[in-house]
């Protein structure tokens, strides 16, 4: 039983040895993603803010 044992020991330590001793195959994946541009803090001062009425400009010769 012992012996049976230390030969399967023996034969499991050489695999692992020897398959980390081969060359990586895989192309390693990054860890950062890629770079984007990052979205305006302000928003641009054509689009309104959400909620508000739309500006209005008074009729010629009424007055306010």
């Amino acid at each position: 039983m012992t012996k049976k044992f230390f030969v399967l020991a023996s034969f499991l330590g050489l695999n692992l040895l020897i398959g980390a001793c081969q060359p990586n195959t895989q192309t390693p994946t990054p860890t950062v993603p890629p770079a984007t541009t990052p979205a305006p803090a302000v928003p641009p001062a054509a689009s309104p803010t959400p909620g508000s009425p739309p500006a209005t400009t008074p009729a010629p010769g009424t007055t306010p």
